[in-house]
């Protein structure tokens, strides 16, 4: 996994107000989950999508996805794509 830089060490903005102890614990948290789920969550998303939605949508269709659009219709119910996706949230 990367190491995902403290939100302190990228450096602020000049015009953007100080951050205080609880903004910069809550930024470093939501940047660490966000790589978690990018290197870990996501890759099984996307088996998934393989083992299931794709074979559910090619049965009901015919045909493979077209779209990113279509893709979601067909994940929206998949427990792996909820978890990935409220987390995300």
């Amino acid at each position: 996994m990367s190491r995902v830089q403290p939100w302190t060490n990228i450096g602020e903005h000049g015009m953007l107000p100080k951050a205080s102890h609880d903004e910069v614990a809550r930024f470093n948290t939501i940047a660490h989950l966000n790589a978690f789920l990018s290197q870990r969550v996501v890759g099984k998303v996307v088996d998934s999508y393989e083992r299931r939605g794709k074979l559910e949508f090619e049965a009901e269709h015919g045909r493979l996805p077209l779209s990113r659009h279509e893709v979601a219709d067909v994940m929206v119910d998949d427990p792996t794509y909820q978890i990935w996706s409220t987390l995300r949230r």
